[in-house]
């Protein structure tokens, strides 16, 4: 019995081209997703300035993942950082779950 080698269909579209049509697609929805609540759950008088937080919470948490993640690769080296990125995981998930009032002490 002789092997055969299965081969894949040759792709039509580069991948990079289906990257560059995606990935917008993408991010707008995630922006629609966690922007509309902020208004929609603020009272009146409050709307720009929980908009405001927002947007500076978010700007300060990719500055500290990129400062950290920086700081992983360069003392620990590539094959060491996705596990720093598992420990970012619940040191992301405990405080979210303070604020939303879902469980820790507070």
């Amino acid at each position: 019995m002789a092997f055969e080698f299965v081969t894949w269909p040759k792709m039509v579209v580069h991948p990079l081209r289906v990257h560059c049509y995606a990935a917008p697609v993408a991010q707008f929805c995630t922006a629609v997703d966690t922007s509309y609540p902020i208004p929609e759950d603020s009272d009146f008088d409050e709307v720009s300035m929980n908009v405001g937080f927002h947007y500076m919470a978010n700007a300060g948490g990719r500055l500290a993942g990129t400062d950290l993640s920086g700081w992983a690769y360069q003392t620990h080296g590539l094959a060491r950082c996705p596990w720093w990125s598992v420990g970012f995981v619940p040191a992301a998930v405990l405080p979210s779950c303070r604020l939303a009032g879902m469980g820790g002490s507070g």
